[in-house]
């Protein structure tokens, strides 16, 4: 497929929801770090506060609205538009590392967060990226997809926190627990199968709370 970020990876990406079961809220994992490993995916609530999550979500809309840097930009988003010419509507941003932005991130690496991917991890792990992601009203699906190729052992561990409450319909980010493993990545990858794999899966939707998190594999 050509352009499977773009507006021509809109129609697959359409297609694979439509093979999707219906999702089912992601529950609270009392044991986080042993979750992500069983399932792939876990909920860690109240990681950040209501006055963080408000404070840093002012500063990104602020700073969405105000800059034209390129550099601000990450490469990796899928469907940033509704189709060729359209106003972009989802937006995947690197963060610098300003007096909030740290405040935030000492924060939550301090409370459960911090000691899971500690777990997860190691104390010596690098943080490999930081950014945030928006999307507007009226967004379109982004392609169901994995952030690296399958690894035995585990090459990078993600977490997403809420800035806002997430609700169904705001389009929650979706997981399929379990498909991180060898024969669900060869599944995923090969258009012969991934069809049967999806319609086969159990997808949980990240509803969460603002200051929540999802931590995945």
């Amino acid at each position: 497929m050509r352009d499977p970020r773009g507006v021509r990876g809109i129609g697959h990406a359409l297609r694979q929801w439509a093979w999707l079961p219906t999702a089912q809220p992601l529950g609270v994992a009392t044991s986080p770090a042993e979750v992500a490993r069983h399932l792939g995916v876990a909920l860690l609530p109240g990681v950040l506060n209501v006055d963080m999550c408000s404070a840093l979500r002012d500063f990104v809309l602020a700073d969405l609205q105000a800059s034209t840097r390129k550099s601000f930009l990450m490469p990796g988003i899928f469907q940033p538009r509704a189709k060729r010419g359209a106003a972009q509507t989802r937006w995947d941003l690197s963060l610098q590392v300003d007096d909030l932005v740290a405040k935030v991130l000492r924060h939550v690496l301090a409370g459960e967060l911090g000691l899971t991917f500690k777990a997860l991890c190691g104390e010596d792990a690098p943080l490999w990226e930081l950014a945030v992601l928006v999307s507007a009203p009226g967004s379109v699906p982004q392609q169901l997809h994995t952030d690296t190729d399958f690894y035995v052992d585990p090459c990078l561990f993600t977490a997403f926190v809420a800035l806002q409450d997430v609700t169904w319909n705001m389009g929650p980010t979706h997981f399929l627990p379990g498909t991180h493993t060898l024969a669900a990545s060869e599944a995923f990858t090969s258009m012969e199968t991934q069809e049967g794999l999806l319609r086969a899966s159990h997808p949980v939707a990240g509803l969460l709370k603002a200051g929540d998190a999802t931590l995945y594999d």
